[in-house]
């Protein structure tokens, strides 16, 4: 099994940051930034734009996107009301260290 690093961002330092600059922290392969909110379409367009911009065969495949939302009641769901989560939270991670992202019923499936 891979080693994964996991970096919680903030949402309000996330928002501080040019989608350049998210893409730039994940580059590295194994890298997954967990970010404690929903992001807005918008900003998942921006994100995979610029992405798609740096993309280069041979270093760097592209960035995939999941989100854990409240549709999730039982598991994670209960979990992260802990912490006090009011929409969900967002997976961002290297395609290369994500090979599948799977939403279902708020739920992500990571398969690396």
């Amino acid at each position: 099994m891979a080693e994964i690093n996991l970096e919680y961002l903030p949402y309000e330092e996330f928002k501080k940051l040019t989608p350049k600059q998210i893409i730039k922290m994940i580059k590295t392969k194994n890298k997954i930034l967990i970010i404690p909110k929903k992001l807005k379409p918008e900003e998942e367009a921006r994100l995979i734009e610029e992405a798609m911009n740096l993309v280069d065969a041979d270093k760097f495949k592209g960035i995939e996107i999941a989100s854990i939302t409240k549709e999730a009641e039982k598991g994670v769901w209960r979990f992260l009301k802990k912490f006090k989560q009011q929409d969900g939270i967002t997976l961002i991670g290297n395609a290369e260290a994500i090979k599948e992202i799977k939403s279902r019923k708020g739920y992500a499936i990571l398969k690396v």
